[in-house]
Formats: structure tokens, C-alpha cells, sequence
């Protein structure tokens, strides 16, 4: 069974590889190493390789290679692609946070070390990581309670009062900063999330209304507008305003030149020019 796993796992890392192998063929290596995803890509090749071979495989050293594979189905979808980077773009606020709650309990757990050290029977104070660990404890509200009342039993009775509120203040600050940390970014996540969803729903509104108004649309091409300049300038004041469609036995409007003008069968007369019709166009200018 082993080598059956085994021998799968070899047989898709060598169709990975063969992957990357043709994309640095079709590419050239140097165009390759240009975008972050083929490095990704090819990174992971050699850590797959390396898990393929039986003494690294033993020791689990390159597993993790075979897992982030998974991935790469993320480019393989824009949409996907999309809605992660709008999912994990406020990791900023998110970094900030955690850093935030860290230093807390940090500085948390230095104050407790300080005051709880010499309390006999209390083994929860005596270093610090047991120290960090009782004051994280109190955030994850994971049997918070029973160990802050361990701790009431084992200080002194006229101490109690000043313990407890201690206590109860640190889980209550940490506890409302982290939860409303954490809703003000998911509120500002979900106008985001549905933004995302309006876009995709509206491209394919945008695409369906495309394909129908292609259906639509008459075979011919509609007439190029015509400067007014010109048509005075080089064409008669009596061309029509309308072209008759052949076809379809019904006028189409080019150019309105004057309202008064009706529609007429005859073709349009054009100018001749010359030397002598453009000094004449120039002196019925100049006039």
C-alpha cells in the first residue's frame, strides 16, 4: 500500500515537473523567472523532486511542497483569484491586531511574573512562558475561570478583591478590543464581498445583453458622418437628404442639410474642380 502511494506521488510530481519544463521551453528561462508564479511553480518543483526521493520521503522534510501545489488551482480561476485577494487584503489590519494582542499579553504576563512570583502554591507564575501561557488562557476563555479562582485561593484574603478585578479588567479589555477589532474588519470585508459578487453578476448581465445586441444589429454599416464643410464646399445645395435602400424600399437619413428638402430619386451632382471653379468657390467666400 505504501508503494503504491508512493508511486502515485512520484507519477504527479513527474507530470508537475514535465508542466514546468514546457512552460521554460515555450517561455525561455529568462522570461520565465520574470513572473512570481512560474518561480513559485518552479520552487515547488524542486522540493517535490527532492520528496520523490525515498530518504527524504522517510523523513517527511519536502512534504509540504506537495501540499502547496493546491495553490496553484487559486490562479487558475480569476474570479478565485480575485475574491482571495479581497478576502486576505486587510491582512494588514489583521497583522496589526495579532501584533497588537501579543505585545498585550507580553507586557501582561511581565506584571503578573512580578506579582504572583512569590505567592506560595501557585506554579503558574514561577517562569515566564507558564506565565504567558495562564494569561493567554485567559483570552481564549478556555477554563478561564477555574484558574483565576485557583489563583483567589492561594493569595492572601485581604488581596482577593484587588486580584479578582485585576483579572476580570485584563479579560475584559483584551476580549472587547480583539472582538471589535475583528468585527470592524469583517464590516469593512463585506461591503467588499459584495462588491465582488455585483461585478461578477453584472459581467455577465453585460455579456448576455452583447451577444443580443450582435444579433440585432443590420448587416450593413451605417454611412460615416459627412463634415458639414465639405458638403457645402464641394456638393450641390439641391443633393438630397436621404439615400434609398433598395432592398428594403424605405429612405435612410445620411445628412440633414435643410428640413424643406424632400426626397428625390435622381443621383447628386457633384462639382467639378478645377482652377477656375476654385477661384470662383474662393471669391463666393470671400463675398
Amino acid at each position: 500500500m505504501q508503494f503504491d502511494s508512493i508511486s502515485f506521488q512520484v507519477g504527479f510530481t513527474l507530470l508537475f515537473n514535465l508542466e514546468c519544463l514546457i512552460k521554460i521551453v515555450c517561455y525561455g528561462f529568462r522570461n520565465f523567472l520574470r513572473r512570481g508564479i512560474f518561480k513559485f511553480e518552479l520552487i515547488l518543483c524542486i522540493g517535490s523532486s527532492l520528496n520523490a526521493i525515498k530518504y527524504f520521503y522517510d523523513r517527511n522534510y519536502f512534504t509540504y511542497f506537495q501540499a502547496f501545489r493546491l495553490l496553484r488551482l487559486i490562479k487558475a480561476s480569476p474570479i478565485l483569484e480575485d475574491f482571495v485577494w479581497k478576502i486576505f487584503s486587510p491582512g494588514k489590519k489583521l497583522g496589526g491586531l495579532v501584533i497588537f494582542t501579543i505585545t498585550f499579553v507580553i507586557i501582561a504576563s511581565a506584571i503578573s511574573l512580578q506579582l504572583f512570583y512569590a505567592v506560595p502554591n501557585l506554579e503558574y507564575f514561577h517562569t515566564f512562558p507558564r506565565a504567558f501561557m495562564s494569561m493567554f488562557q485567559i483570552i481564549t476563555q478556555e477554563g478561564w475561570t477555574d484558574f483565576v479562582v485557583e489563583v483567589l485561593r492561594a493569595t492572601d484574603d485581604k488581596l482577593v478583591p484587588f486580584v479578582a478585578v485585576y483579572f476580570v479588567a485584563y479579560h475584559l479589555f483584551v476580549t472587547l478590543v480583539v472582538v471589535i477589532s475583528l468585527f470592524m474588519t469583517f464590516v469593512t470585508l463585506a461591503p467588499i464581498i459584495i462588491l465582488i459578487l455585483y461585478i461578477h453578476d453584472t459581467e455577465i448581465i453585460g455579456f448576455f445583453n452583447q451577444e443580443k445586441c450582435k444579433e440585432t444589429v443590420d448587416s450593413e454599416f451605417p454611412m460615416p458622418k459627412v463634415r458639414d464643410s465639405f458638403a457645402h464646399q464641394f456638393a450641390l445645395e439641391g443633393v438630397d437628404t436621404e439615400l434609398y435602400d433598395q432592398d428594403e424600399d424605405r429612405p435612410k437619413t445620411v445628412l440633414q442639410l435643410s428640413n424643406t428638402k424632400r426626397f428625390h430619386r435622381d443621383e447628386p451632382h457633384f462639382r467639378h474642380i478645377g482652377s477656375v471653379s476654385l477661384k470662383t468657390s474662393i471669391a463666393n467666400l470671400l463675398e
